[in-house]
């Protein structure tokens, strides 16, 4: 057996035990993030049907008026670039 053969499941083996090692060893410290996460977002004042509905729309607006300004601008420069090559 060559020895070259042996280097790639050794590295798989290597990176296996150091990503088992972390899990482990930071498995307390997840678990406290998740904890406090939850917590966090226990306190969070959600929006009700009525509210997230009118900022959807108002999303939804904005979006379409920032695509047709920047459509309209894009077509008069390519318009002004292709009359600018010829």
């Amino acid at each position: 057996m060559d020895f070259s053969e042996l280097i790639g499941p050794a590295v798989i083996g290597l990176v296996i035990a150091l990503v088992a090692f972390t899990i482990f060893s930071t498995r307390q410290q997840l678990v406290a993030y998740m904890r406090e996460t939850r917590a966090e977002l226990g306190k969070v004042s959600w929006p009700n049907r009525a509210e997230a509905t009118d900022l959807t729309v108002v999303v939804l607006v904005t979006i379409t008026v920032s695509a047709l300004f920047l459509g309209f601008f894009d077509a008069v420069f390519t318009w002004v670039f292709a009359q600018v090559i010829q």
